[in-house]
Formats: C-alpha cells, structure tokens, sequence
C-alpha cells in the first residue's frame, strides 16, 4: 500500500453529513476532534451553505476583537459559526444568554480542538443544550474513496457483510498503521516529512493545546505519561502502574489523564459491565487514538515493525489492535443510531477487545489477531460471553490478518481486517 502524498485534493469527510443532521435538530452543533484533522474545512462548508462566515479565533486579531466583544459575535441572525472556540470560552456563557432568549435549531456551530468535557467546569455553559459530533482522522475508507458501511451492515443483520476480495500482508497493515489518519500526515511527501509532522502535532498538543484547559507546572511528567500509555496502548489501564513509570504521584497521573484525553491524544474503553459478567474487571482499556502517534511515540518505523526483532511481534500485535479498534469505532460514529464501545475481560482471563452495543442492547463482539491462522481456543471468551448475555449476542467476529472470510461451525465468523474498509 502507498499512501504517502496520497492527499492531492481534499477528500469528504462522512461525519459532514452526520453534522448537517444534527445541526437541523439542536440550536448548538458542538464539531470536536484533534487538531488538524479537518474540523475547519467542514465547518465553511456548512456556513457556506447557510450564508454564514466563520469567526476563526485561531487568529489572533480575530480572538483579540471576540474577546473585547463577544456580544457582537453571537448576535448575529444567521448561523454563528465559531472556530477554535475554547480559546475564548466566554463565548459560552453569551451563547446561553441568547438561547435563553429563544432557541431553535441550527443556531450555532461550534469548532474545538478540546474536547468539551475537558473544558473547565465553569465554563461549560451549554451543558444538555448542545449535540456534539466527534471528527476523527481519515478512515481507511475514506481514504480510499470507500463508503465504509461494514459495522452497520452487521450490527444490522448479525451477518459479515460478504466479500470476494482477499486480505493484504503484513507490510501492507504495517504501512497504514504508521501513516495513520491525520490529513497531512498521509499527504507527506515521504517517511521523513511524515513523521517531522507527527512529532510536530505531539510538542504542539502537549505545550499549546493542554494550556488551553489547564496549567501544567511540570510538564516533563505529562510527556513521561504520554510516553507510557504509548507503550500500553491496547491494554488494560493500571493508573498506579503508568504513575510510577512517569515518575508522578497517582493523582497527577489522573489529571494528566484526563488532559491527554482532552486533546484527542488518548481514548480510554470503558469496560463492559452487567450483572450478567459480574466477575468481569472494571478497568478501562487506553489506546493511543492515532495508530501513527503511536508508532511515534515509541519511536517504530515500518521497517523496525517489519523486521523479526523479539520486540516487534508484540509492538504490532498492540497497535494493530489500537488500530483496528479505532477504524470501527470511526465507523460507529456515523450511524444514524448511537453505537457504544466497550472491552471486556474476566478476572479469570477471557477476554474480548471490543464489543459494538446497539441502543437497543444488541452486541457484537470483536478479536484482534496479528497473525492469519485462528485456532478454536481464539473463540473460547465469544462463547463464554455468549452463553452469558444471550439473545442479545447477535455476533462474534475474529479479525485477522488472513485472507479467508468464513463461519465456524459454532456461529462465530472469521475475517479478513482489510474487509472493514473494502
């Protein structure tokens, strides 16, 4: 696969149509994300079709005027559409005062490279009044021009959506996962520029965007931090673990927690819990969001992933995992319906790396294999966790790096990773 400079014209987003959908239904549409990940360019694209201008407070003289005075900024009887709003929260509270004078939907739109929940209590004024649409880095999909509806297809039907074409090679997934999915990322020119790029997003999330929400007094703790999760993406969280490693105190280590999340750096999977599994642990799993932010952070090329160094199967194993759980939970965030995600583990070992939930309690399970045979102890955790919730299983799939697509015997299905973006 060559996707370097594959970004010569700029490629639609799904979640643009998602944000249509939803600005139509509440007075405020909240579009947050990572930076760099396109947020800005969907954005004046939605206040071109209404009419509107974007107030971009990512420059300067435009923030120093909205910050003298907001009032005029929010007034306006169009679509309000702001951009990088964080940086001037107050907006927040003027945003409020004009709903409570009457809302309706498609008032505003809003843009941040925080997450909301991250912003300082105080300042989140438009709690419950808000509908929030997450933008993600490209999917594989997307990149290749593919409307991905894999997961609905089988959260709908509990069947594999059929498909002739075989698997790719390791290289291949390798490739991908150090491309990730940040727009200019996968527009470098080569190796080098991809990950002067990379390593350039890292420094300016933790020095710029985390001050933007919080004063961090030692940030040589933050970047240890990152730096750990980066090496347990994929596994289960143990906070007083990662805080020793970091060499901070464990309420340090749950602050910088939080504020890595915040900027899209980390996701936690909260774990998969009912009375049905109540020997299961409530720990959640991290993952680096970003499959080429971690690849970064622990400094793994694609010929060091590539190569048969003892460290290299298990580093694959870790972010093909991060990786592949990202992609489906993309997919996830453009169906009609809300899809949550969870991991579950036993305490006696069982194990599933991601579980898809319907609103109405329907689940499918998912397992992550780096490597192309399945053996029929890898669907051991499937069953125990089937014979557990019942009809709510609808499906258990392994994903490999195989090339067949085919159902076991005991109903569980086998496929290919490439086939979610084929």
């Amino acid at each position: 696969m060559n996707v370097t400079g594959a970004m010569s014209t700029v490629r639609p987003r799904r979640m643009t149509q998602t944000a249509r959908e939803r600005l139509a239904e509440a007075p405020v549409l909240l579009l947050e994300g990572p930076r760099s990940v396109g947020k800005s360019t969907v954005v004046r694209a939605i206040a071109e079709e209404h009419g509107a201008e974007v107030v971009d407070l990512d420059q300067p003289a435009v923030l120093d005027a909205v910050s003298r005075d907001t009032e005029r900024y929010v007034s306006d009887a169009r679509l309000v559409c702001i951009d990088e709003y964080q940086l001037a929260p107050q907006v927040l509270q003027f945003i409020k005062a004009k709903l409570n004078q009457g809302a309706r939907p498609g008032m505003f739109v809003l843009a941040g490279s925080v997450s909301f929940a991250g912003l300082p209590t105080g300042v989140q004024a438009l709690t419950g009044r808000v509908q929030r649409v997450q933008l993600l880095p490209f999917s594989q999909g997307e990149l290749a021009g593919v409307e991905e509806r894999w997961l609905e297809q089988l959260l709908t039907s509990g069947e594999v959506p059929r498909d002739e074409s075989k698997g790719v090679d390791r290289a291949d997934y390798v490739q991908r996962i150090v491309t990730g999915g940040f727009p200019l990322a996968v527009a470098a020119t080569s190796e080098r520029a991809r990950i002067h790029w990379i390593d350039s997003y890292i420094d300016m999330a933790l020095t710029r965007d985390i001050t933007q929400v919080a004063t961090v007094r030692k940030p040589i703790g933050l970047s240890n931090l990152l730096t750990v999760m980066g090496s347990q993406t994929a596994e289960l969280l143990n906070v007083d673990r990662a805080a020793r490693s970091a060499g901070i105190s464990r309420v340090t280590a749950e602050r910088h927690l939080a504020l890595l999340e915040s900027v899209f750096l980390l996701r936690r999977l909260p774990a998969w819990n009912s009375v049905v599994t109540h020997r299961a642990t409530r720990n959640s799993k991290v993952h680096v969001l970003d499959s080429a932010v971690a690849s970064r952070i622990l400094k793994l090329s694609a010929a060091r992933l590539n190569s048969k160094a003892p460290d290299a199967a298990t580093a694959f194993g870790h972010l093909l995992e991060s990786f592949v759980v990202g992609e489906l939970i993309k997919q996830g965030s453009w169906i009609s319906e809300p899809i949550r995600f969870f991991h579950w583990r036993t305490h006696e070992g069982f194990e599933i790396d991601l579980i898809a939930e319907r609103s109405d309690g329907g689940i499918v399970a998912f397992e992550v294999k780096a490597g192309p045979l399945v053996s029929d102890k890898d669907f051991k955790p499937m069953q125990v966790f089937r014979d557990k919730v019942g009809d709510r299983f609808l499906a258990g799939v392994v994903l490999n790096t195989g090339t067949e697509a085919y159902r076991t015997p005991a109903g569980f299905h086998v496929s290919p990773i490439s086939h979610i973006w084929a």
